[in-house]
């Protein structure tokens, strides 16, 4: 106990002070999103688009948000999404998704972009099986923890 209450009073802080996971956490805040999505659909394929953008804004003059910002910093977010879709076979698709997303940075907080691909396969055996494999690639750009990732996964589901 005494430890503990030793780093909160190392921390600038009192043992009743509320704890903060995220961004915009322990105060009001002022939200806006636009978006835009598209989507046509032909009789083997679907093309869809999206786009978006918000701003959260604290609004509390005394609350401490994420990263030790103060009220009245916009956290601004922007992102798009890409995907299309193919009929194979009367019993077979393919389908392509790409989407990113960006956290802009602030003057306490350095920014971060999301960007993922996944590419996916999906068959009918019968009336009553599926199945499917999708590869998917992921890119995190951060300058505190970047990391790339890649997956294959597949499934195989039987209704009853």
């Amino acid at each position: 106990d005494t430890l503990v209450r030793a780093q909160i009073a190392a921390s600038g802080l009192t043992p009743g002070s509320p704890a903060g996971i995220g961004f915009l956490n322990g105060g009001l805040s002022r939200n806006r999103m636009q978006a835009l999505n598209f989507s046509i659909s032909g009789l083997r394929d679907t093309i869809t688009a999206s786009a978006f953008r918000s701003e959260a804004t604290g609004i509390d003059p005394l609350a401490v948000y994420a990263g030790g910002e103060l009220a009245n910093v916009a956290i601004r977010q922007q992102g798009w999404t890409l995907g299309g879709s193919h009929t194979l076979t009367p019993a077979s698709s393919a389908s392509l998704t790409l989407s990113q997303s960006k956290t802009l940075g602030t003057q306490n907080q350095a920014g971060n972009t999301l960007f993922n691909a996944q590419l996916g396969l999906n068959f009918r055996h019968g009336a009553n099986i599926n199945s499917s494999l999708t590869a998917r690639a992921t890119r995190f750009s951060s300058e505190v923890r970047p990391y790339r990732e890649y997956a294959m996964t597949g499934t195989l589901s039987a209704s009853f």
